[in-house]
C-alpha cells in the first residue's frame, strides 16, 4: 500500500480511536482514584493523546481487541500528564493546554504528589503485560525523567553532557517508545520490540525538533531550544532541517520494519503538528523530508 494511502487510513483511524480513548479515561478514572478522580481527571483533560492513539492503533494491526489494549494506552497517557504536572512546577507554568495548570488550581502540595498516583496505577495496568513490560516502560520513565531534569538545567544555563539529539530522544521519544512497545509486550511479539523503541524514540525527536523550530523566534523556552540553539553553529533553521533530513528516513524506515501502517501514522500525525506550526516551520521540515511526506 502507498504512502497516501497509509497516511489517509491513519487519518480516518485517529479520531474514532481517540474518542474511545477518551471514553475509557472517563470511566475508568473515578474506578482507580477513588477520592481524587477530580484532580487526576484535571491532569489528564485535554490534549491529542498521540501518544495513546498510537499504542491502541498499533495494537489494532496486532490483532489485539480494543478492550485488551485500552489500558495500555491509558497507562500511557496517565504517564505523559503525570510527567506533565511536574514539569509545570519546574517551569512555574501557570497554565497547560488552555487553562490554569494543576498546581494553579490545586496547590503545590497536590501537585507535586499526584503525579505518583498515577504513576503507580500506570505501573499495574501494564503489569498485565508481564515483568519484562514493566522493566521496558520504567526504563522509558527513567530516561523521561532524565531528560526533563536536563532540558530544565539547560534553560536554567548549568551545563549538560549530552547532546541536542540524545537530550530529545530522552525527554520526547522515551514515552513513545513505551507506547509502541507495549502492544507488542501484550501481544507476545517480543521480537519485534528493539524496532518499536526504535520508532518510537524517531518519532518523539521528530515531534521536539519540530517543536524547537516553531519555538525559534521567541525567548527560549525549554532546554532542548537552549540546546539546538547553541549546537547550530549560528544557523537554527539550517540545524533543525540537518537534523530531521537525518531523523526522518530512519523513523520511516524503522515503521516498514514493524508495520507499515505506522508509516501513515507518523505521516498523518506530523501532518497535523505542521498544519498547527504553519509559515515557515512547515517549509523547513518538507524540504527535509524530501517528498517523504504524503
Amino acid at each position: 500500500m502507498e504512502a497516501r494511502q497509509l497516511a489517509r487510513d491513519a487519518a480516518e483511524n485517529f479520531n474514532p480511536l481517540r474518542q474511545r480513548l477518551e471514553a475509557y479515561i472517563s470511566s475508568q478514572t473515578p474506578r482507580l482514584f477513588k477520592g481524587f478522580e477530580e484532580e487526576v481527571g484535571y491532569a489528564l483533560a485535554g490534549g491529542k493523546r498521540v501518544r495513546g492513539v498510537l499504542t491502541l492503533y498499533f495494537a489494532a494491526r496486532l490483532g489485539l481487541a480494543p478492550e485488551a489494549s485500552l489500558p495500555y494506552a491509558y497507562a500511557i497517557e496517565l504517564m505523559h500528564s503525570a510527567s506533565l504536572v511536574h514539569d509545570d512546577i519546574v517551569d512555574k507554568a501557570g497554565e497547560r493546554r488552555g487553562r490554569p495548570s494543576l498546581w494553579a488550581s490545586y496547590g503545590l502540595g497536590d501537585a507535586v504528589t499526584l503525579p505518583h498516583l498515577m504513576i503507580s496505577r500506570a505501573v499495574t495496568l501494564i503489569s498485565a503485560a508481564g515483568t519484562p513490560a514493566v522493566r521496558d516502560s520504567m526504563d522509558a520513565w527513567y530516561r523521561a525523567a532524565q531528560g526533563q531534569i536536563w532540558d530544565t538545567r539547560l534553560l536554567e544555563g548549568r551545563s549538560v553532557d549530552a547532546p541536542y539529539i540524545e537530550l530529545v530522544k530522552a525527554k520526547t521519544g522515551a514515552v513513545f517508545e513505551a507506547a509502541a512497545f507495549l502492544p507488542l509486550y501484550a501481544a507476545g511479539h517480543t521480537s519485534l520490540v528493539p524496532e518499536a523503541k526504535r520508532y518510537g524514540s524517531l518519532l518523539g525527536a521528530v515531534y521536539q525538533v519540530i517543536d524547537d523550530l516553531a519555538s525559534l523566534n521567541g525567548p527560549p523556552d525549554s532546554g532542548s531550544l537552549v540546546a539546538l540553539t547553541r549546537e547550530a553553529g549560528g544557523d537554527p533553521e539550517g540545524y533543525a532541517k540537518k537534523l530531521l533530513s537525518s531523523l526522518l528516513p530512519r523513523l520511516f524506515d524503522a515503521a516498514s520494519r514493524l508495520d507499515p501502517s505506522l508509516i501513515g501514522f507518523a505521516a498523518y500525525t506530523i501532518r497535523v503538528f505542521l498544519r498547527e506550526a504553519g509559515g515557515r516551520v512547515a517549509e523547513i521540515v518538507e524540504e527535509a523530508a524530501r517528498g517523504l511526506l504524503p
